[in-house]
């Protein structure tokens, strides 16, 4: 069996990937040339998906993500190095019988080794750092960091979304009851920032109590 035929073999049963903007540029006579510099991939580096992930492209990337993560891992290290020092100093401290500088040795492990991370988690857990967007289902998908500084991500639609209150701050939208933060000038297309928030929709100016006020009103029109 010749290489070529070998090679049309390989790229009749493997999926390539690759970016949507060059897969108009992929023909059999690059891949073949592809292999024959390079060889074939292992096993391993074979990537098997769906042809729908080629559809979901970034449309938003937070600007503070990079600096978010930064802080969050320093303040780890610092909190692992404090609680490596309580190690080497606690002994001597027991050893004095001092109660104040017990005191004030447990209160600093207290605040910078466990109440740092946690204050950080509580400001930085809404902030959005990328979002993308998946055109053949029409689903968002939000990244946010976790308490170790590890991304998760949330899968919503537009009808998933809720506004807060005018009384929260720091908060965009909620998501399935999970606050969201992104700043509208960070997306590649607005389009996507008021389709989210339901800004593309015909909006009601009628306050809530005039709403309720009909509905009371309308049964008592139609006993009269």
């Amino acid at each position: 069996m010749s290489f070529l035929w070998k090679a049309r073999i390989f790229t009749s049963t493997c999926t390539f990937t690759v970016q949507a903007s060059n897969f108009n540029k992929l023909t059999p006579n690059r891949i073949v040339n592809h292999i024959t510099k390079k060889g074939l991939p292992s096993i391993s580096q074979l990537r098997l998906h769906s042809t729908e992930d080629n559809y979901a492209r970034t449309i938003y990337i937070g600007s503070f993500s990079a600096n978010i993560k930064r802080v969050k891992l320093f303040s780890f290290t610092t909190s692992i190095v404090n609680f490596v020092m309580q190690g080497y100093l606690m002994p001597t401290i027991l050893a004095s019988n001092n109660v104040l500088a017990l005191g004030g040795t447990l209160l600093l492990t207290a605040c910078f080794g466990v109440g740092t991370p946690i204050l950080l988690h509580l400001v930085t857990r809404k902030y959005v750092t990328k979002m993308t967007y998946d055109d053949t289902r029409d689903v968002y998908t939000a990244s946010v960091y976790t308490f170790f500084a590890s991304e998760r991500q949330i899968e919503f639609t537009p009808e998933d979304v809720s506004k807060p209150a005018m009384r929260e701050l720091l908060t965009t939208c909620y998501v399935h009851d999970t606050p969201l933060l992104f700043n509208f000038e960070n997306f590649t297309d607005i389009d996507h920032y008021s389709r989210i928030l339901g800004y593309d929709k015909p909006m009601d100016f009628q306050l809530e109590g005039e709403k309720d006020l009909k509905s009371v009103t309308a049964p008592r029109q139609k006993n009269d």
